[in-house]
């Protein structure tokens, strides 16, 4: 509920129109932002078969990559136990509904800079509005966890807040909102230095894409590159 109400206005780029289904869209928008990188990076999401999302919360992100890549086994991974009892619980609904069908979905405690999933397991691995939340540091290592998961050939994406757009300009501009917006985002002045396409070359991956998901939002998704 709470990322339905944050999200509600995050496709209006003057931040002011109210849409019930704006955290749909934008999640939407992320996994669509995903299929472009891979079709310019001249991959192909149909080979899918594992996908992992740390730092899934109630597991709507993780979701929202069951729908985008449905031929592959998704697992979320979460530090909050209270999140991932919600998550499976709304599972539990949802197969339920549909008359009992398990969905390929697996929701796990787990921290995502120390899985414990075997190295090279995995064809994508995605984090999704996880490092404004993090100091750098932390979010390097999960970068360097994600790499060591990666297969070759497969890729890392991360949906998150977009400090050059327009939006967020305005809000920088503004005292009074920084103030009001920093005040709830202890890490966002190190989450503003983070030079991601550089941090994620610095852990090994070769190539790397931006595009914009909303008006405040931008997805990055990097390459592990294929053994010569």
């Amino acid at each position: 509920m709470a990322a339905k109400s944050v999200h509600a206005m995050v496709m209006d780029p003057a931040g002011k129109q109210m849409d019930p289904e704006g955290d749909a869209k934008l999640r939407a928008s992320y996994s669509a932002r995903i299929h472009e990188c891979l079709a310019d990076l001249g991959v192909d999401p149909a080979s899918f078969r594992d996908v992992v999302d740390l730092g899934c919360a109630t597991g709507l992100s993780s979701l929202e990559l069951l729908r985008a890549f449905p031929g592959a086994s998704v697992r979320g991974l979460d530090l909050s136990p209270y999140f991932l009892a919600l998550g499976r619980y709304e599972q539990e609904q949802r197969q339920a509904a549909n008359g009992g069908a398990p969905e390929a979905l697996t929701l796990v405690h787990a921290a995502a800079e120390s899985t414990r999933l075997p190295s090279g397991s995995q064809d994508l691995v995605s984090v999704c509005l996880v490092c404004h939340e993090l100091p750098q540091a932390a979010t390097k290592d999960i970068m360097r966890e994600a790499f060591r998961l990666l297969r070759p050939g497969g890729v890392m994406a991360i949906m998150e807040m977009n400090p050059q757009s327009a939006t967020f300009q305005r809000i920088f501009g503004n005292p009074f909102a920084y103030t009001a917006f920093k005040s709830t985002e202890p890490w966002l002045q190190e989450y503003i230095a983070l030079d991601m396409p550089g941090a994620l070359r610095e852990v090994g991956f070769s190539q790397v894409r931006t595009r914009e998901s909303t008006p405040r939002h931008k997805t990055v998704v990097a390459l592990k590159q294929r053994s010569k």
